[in-house]
C-alpha cells in the first residue's frame, strides 16, 4: 500500500526537481557559459531526526564524503550543477538517567549515494565571488549498521531505499587562472521518512511508532572546478 502524503510529497519534489532541469537547460542566445567539471570533497556534522522512546536523544557525529561536480553555466551569474558523491549519514542514539550518566548508546552507520541538484546563484564575474545555493537532493541507501559495546548489526531492511532533501548553503568561488577553488557551507535537511515501515528491524533501535525519521547535516564542501569552455 502507498503512503499517500509521503508519496505525494515525493511526487511534488521530484517534480520541482524536473522543472529545476527544464528550466536551467534552455539559456538565451549570446549568455551560454562554460561547462566545469571537479572533485570535491566535504566534512561535517550529521544527524537523524524523530522522536526517541524513554526520552533518548539524537547526537551528531562526524563524517566524510566525496564526490563529483558536473556544472552547466546558464548565464555568468547562475549555473546548474550535478553532484553524485558519497554521503555519510552517521548518527548516535543515547539514552542518559536524571543525572546525566548515560544508559545506552547506539551508534548508526549510514551510507548513501547523494544526487543533488543544485541551483547556484553567483555574484558578478570579477575575482573572487561570492555565492548562495538551493537544490534537492534523491538520496540512493547504500548500507546501514546499529552497534552497541562490541555487538553490530546489518539493518539495511530498516531504510527505505531512497529519500529526498533539501539543501542550502553559501560560499565563494577563488579564481585560478580559468579554474576555480570552491568553498560552501551547506545545510542538508531531509524531506521525507527514512524508515520502511513495516520492515523495521526490532533490534535496530528504531521506533516505527514515530511519526518520521529524516536526516540533516551541516557540512564544509571544499571542491576544485575546471573550466571545459567558453571566454
Amino acid at each position: 500500500m502507498i503512503n499517500c502524503p509521503r508519496f505525494l510529497r515525493c511526487s511534488a519534489s521530484l517534480g520541482l526537481l524536473a522543472g529545476l532541469i527544464l528550466l536551467l537547460s534552455w539559456s538565451p542566445p549570446g549568455h551560454a557559459g562554460p561547462l566545469r567539471v571537479g572533485v570535491q570533497g566535504a566534512a561535517g556534522r550529521n544527524a537523524l531526526t524523530g522522536n526517541l522512546p524513554e526520552e533518548g536523544s539524537w547526537e551528531g557525529q562526524f563524517g566524510f564524503g566525496g564526490g563529483i561536480n558536473l556544472e552547466y553555466n546558464a548565464t555568468a551569474n547562475l549555473a546548474l550543477s550535478f553532484q553524485p558523491s558519497y554521503a555519510p549519514r552517521d548518527t548516535r542514539q543515547v539514552f542518559k538517567d536524571e543525572l546525566g550518566n548515560v544508559l545506552l548508546a547506539r551508534e548508526y552507520d549510514l551510507s548513501y549515494l547523494s544526487l543533488p541538484l543544485i541551483v547556484r546563484v553567483t555574484s558578478d564575474p570579477e575575482g573572487v565571488r561570492g555565492f548562495v545555493t538551493a537544490g534537492l537532493d534523491l538520496g540512493i541507501h547504500l548500507d546501514s549498521t546499529v552497534s552497541s559495546g562490541s555487538e553490530s548489526r546489518n539493518i539495511d531492511e530498516t531504510f527505505n531505499s531512497t529519500s529526498i532533501g533539501a539543501l542550502f548553503g553559501a560560499g565563494t568561488l577563488v579564481p585560478v587562472g580559468r579554474h576555480y577553488i570552491s568553498i560552501e557551507v551547506r545545510y542538508n535537511q531531509g524531506l521525507t521518512d527514512m524508515i520502511a515501515r513495516g520492515e523495521v528491524d526490532p533490534d535496530s533501535g528504531l521506533d516505527s511508532s514515530s511519526e518520521s525519521i529524516k536526516y540533516r547535516g551541516l557540512n564544509l564542501v571544499v571542491g576544485f572546478l575546471f573550466t571545459l569552455g567558453g571566454h
